[in-house]
């Protein structure tokens, strides 16, 4: 494996040294407590954010600009490419250049290594997964996508693949709608509602029956606290706004590193100040409702584009035992307007099933020299097309993959295990048993001494005017790391050899005490595996709109090699360096 060029750190060494891995007990809820950020965020950083955002980069460019101009321009890296320069975001928010920097020169400031798959041969993966149909756990597609996966990494020189399959749990609706005063309300079943018990587990059918479940609706505005003050929810359907919780501007906020030269995302208050789709208010309004004998309920995608097909994933510390809908802003508007009309009364029809299935998580495993091993992680399920989630991701694993296939095993000091996880729409349970069988049993076939996680490579789209709106910009990014100091300057040296603009990166502790995170990656952080897990929250993510136009191609090969520059770090770092010992 090559030698990076840049000075080794404290920890860095050519051969790897046995190791006994050591992770805390086991916990079942990192993904739940990852979301249990949004609290933190809020409180620290709508605030700071603001004035970390909008003041400080001004302040930087000021008193720094000049000189971060010429470290731009004329500095060079170690590895002999330009470096442009790049400064905590404690010390400066963004790091200025001349102005902002033509689409057309965004090419990573290094040499892509040779032998990594082109932009076209990542693309043919990406569109053989979405051409595969929806990829739903239990599904054809599914199963499409599972076997096309242990395909491509056979044929991309692993030696060893196979599956790991558990049991997960698959819904689906059969027929759904929503009538005020005898018109229809153009609206979208919430997948994972109407669960026949509170439970987890439950399988079977649910249904309103043939005539719906008609009940007055009580409008609580945003759910909050001061909303739902002295409302009588028992017995009645709750409409409420879908709020999503976490701009970028507060990320920004408990980020420690951010790189953006050009300062093109202070020039992008849209995409500043647009939300993401995963954290949202949807756990806390509907768990109040439910305490409350709410019997339906009606979402309003008050922050989202003109779409109603918001596939919201299934939150696992909630069980949603009542039928659910979700409507456009304009809709939500519209019923509101009918509702006094029709004695403040609808009706809801749901019908469908919740079904186990066995999940089909890809791992492909490449020998090194030792036990150690560093795991290189995506996911190949979606709930549409799934063309950014996660096609995008699991064809740069594939390319990771080939890549690593054909270096020399000598120049591996560790095993190399690549894989793609199934039920991430469902529960994520393979991910907990993986890491129960992986990484905490005391006999296990190997240690996982780092994660790196690929998610969403993804063109930004912002809403104007209720629509959908493309940029030929990259979504706003970040890298969530646990472990040693060496992580976060491995992340910040990669991020500025392959030029990956817009991006910050957050350490997973600062808003999680375990180093749980909201990605993929979130198990294996919070057992303790230092980790570097990419991810970006588009808008469009969980729609039927996550189509192959959205994939940044001209990032793929990008941050491809940003991962190769993470596992090559990796790969000759002390275990006990990544952990930060």
């Amino acid at each position: 494996m090559p030698v990076l060029k840049s000075s080794r750190p404290v920890g860095v060494r050519r051969m790897a040294q046995p190791a006994v891995f050591h992770v805390p007990a086991w916990q079942t809820e990192g993904d739940e407590r990852a979301r249990g950020m949004a609290g933190t965020v809020c409180s620290r950083a709508l605030v700071l954010g603001a004035l970390l955002g909008l003041f400080l980069p001004v302040t930087a460019w000021s008193a720094a600009g000049q000189a971060s101009t010429r470290g731009a321009t004329a500095g060079m890296g170690s590895d002999g490419g330009a470096a442009p320069a790049t400064l905590p975001l404690r010390s400066a928010v963004a790091h200025p250049s001349p102005g902002p920097a033509p689409l057309a020169r965004r090419a990573a400031a290094a040499p892509i290594p040779a032998g990594l798959s082109t932009t076209d041969e990542i693309m043919t993966d990406v569109r053989a997964l979405v051409d595969l149909g929806p990829r739903r756990s239990g599904t054809p597609g599914g199963d499409r996508a599972a076997e096309f996966m242990k395909r491509r990494l056979t044929e991309s020189g692993i030696p060893q693949v196979w599956e790991h399959n558990v049991p997960t749990y698959q819904w689906e609706e059969t027929r759904s709608k929503v009538s005020v005063g005898g018109q229809t309300i153009d609206a979208f079943a919430s997948e994972h509602s109407f669960f026949g018990a509170a439970d987890p587990t439950w399988t079977g059918s649910f249904s309103t029956g043939a005539g719906g479940r008609t009940a007055k609706v009580v409008d609580v505005g945003d759910g909050g606290t001061l909303d739902m003050l002295g409302k009588d929810l028992r017995g009645k359907i709750v409409m409420f706004n879908l709020r999503f919780q976490i701009p970028m501007l507060a990320m920004g906020a408990v980020s420690e590193h951010l790189y953006d030269p050009g300062l093109s995302l202070l020039n992008d208050p849209r995409g500043l100040l647009q939300g993401n789709p995963y954290i949202t208010n949807y756990t806390s309004v509907l768990r109040e409702a439910r305490r409350r004998g709410a019997v339906g309920f009606v979402g309003v995608l008050t922050d989202y584009f003109e779409s109603n097909r918001y596939r919201n994933e299934y939150y696992r510390r909630l069980q949603v035992t009542m039928p659910g809908f979700w409507v456009t802003r304009d809709e939500g508007r519209r019923m509101r307007s009918l509702l006094p009309k029709a004695g403040r009364t609808a009706t809801l029809e749901l019908e469908g099933r919740r079904y186990a299935t066995p999940t089909r998580t890809v791992i492909g495993y490449l020998p090194g020299k030792s036990r150690e091993t560093i795991m290189v992680q995506s996911h190949h399920d979606s709930v549409g097309p799934g063309a950014v989630e996660d096609a995008s991701g699991s064809a740069s694993v594939i390319a990771l993959a080939k890549y690593y296939a054909a270096q020399p095993a000598a120049e591996r000091e560790r095993g190399l295990l690549f894989v793609t996880f199934d039920s991430h729409f469902t529960g994520y349970q393979s991910h907990q048993a993986f890491v129960k069988q992986y990484i905490v049993a005391e006999e296990r076939p190997f240690d996982i001494v780092a994660n790196a996680t690929v998610e969403h490579i993804a063109l930004q789209g912002v809403i104007r005017g209720g629509k959908l709106v493309m940029t030929n910009r990259p979504e706003p990014r970040a890298f969530f790391r646990t472990g040693g100091n060496v992580v976060r300057q491995t992340l910040v040296e990669a991020i500025r050899k392959r030029d990956l603009r817009r991006t910050i990166i957050i350490n997973a502790r600062t808003v999680s005490e375990d180093g749980s995170m909201p990605t993929d990656a979130s198990y294996g952080s919070a057992m303790g595996v230092p980790t570097a897990s990419f991810v970006s929250g588009p808008i469009y993510l969980y729609d039927d709109m996550d189509t192959i136009d959205k994939v940044d191609q001209a990032q793929l090969r990008p941050v491809t090699a940003a991962f190769v520059d993470i596992v090559d770090r990796f790969d000759v770092t002390t275990a006990r360096a990544l952990k930060g010992r």
